[in-house]
């Protein structure tokens, strides 16, 4: 079952029994400093969960850009051999140092989801009431999801799904 999703979906429908929070401003002309990646697991702060998706754009009818023949128009750049690919272990450090932080996220992010669904209501708060409300996630194609799923798994997250996506839906018109 993909955790991140699922628990992403639980916190939705947990933000949606608590009260909003109020709006403080921030003090003019201050605004949240901007970290770069950290490089080691010793970084000051713990890893923060994210509480989006992507959302991918449609597929290309084209295919990927290696099946496409190589060669258009025959010059002095169609004759010159292809560059050489990158060396994937240069990036392991950096892609484990990465993966372990989403994983200590993520374990945070189940171990209290109350915390985060106050998160999410102050992110909430804070972009206000836009003419094109932001959706926090990919309700139609979950990530993680797919046909290896047992479907024990697939009914559960179709369910926390469908209840995350009610939470998004204006409430009705009782006038």
């Amino acid at each position: 079952m993909p955790a991140e999703a699922t628990v992403r979906r639980a916190i939705l429908v947990v933000a949606s029994t608590l009260p909003l929070p109020v709006h403080r401003p921030r003090a003019e002309g201050q605004a949240p400093p901007r970290n770069p990646p950290p490089t080691s697991l010793q970084s000051a702060r713990r890893p923060v969960f994210c509480l989006t998706e992507p959302v991918r754009p449609p597929r290309k009818s084209s295919g990927p850009a290696t099946a496409l023949p190589r060669i258009t128009i025959l010059d002095d750049a169609a004759l010159q051999p292809r560059p050489p690919k990158k060396d994937p272990a240069a990036d392991d450090r950096a892609l484990a140092v990465a993966l372990q932080r989403r994983l200590i996220a993520l374990e945070d992010a189940y171990a209290d989801p109350v915390r985060q669904a106050r998160r999410y209501l102050r992110r909430r708060v804070r972009e206000g009431a836009a003419a094109t409300p932001r959706v926090p996630l990919a309700f139609f194609r979950i990530p993680g999801s797919g046909p290896h799923m047992p479907p024990r798994f697939r009914e559960v997250l179709s369910a926390l799904n469908g209840m995350a996506m009610e939470t998004l839906l204006p409430p009705p018109d009782s006038s």
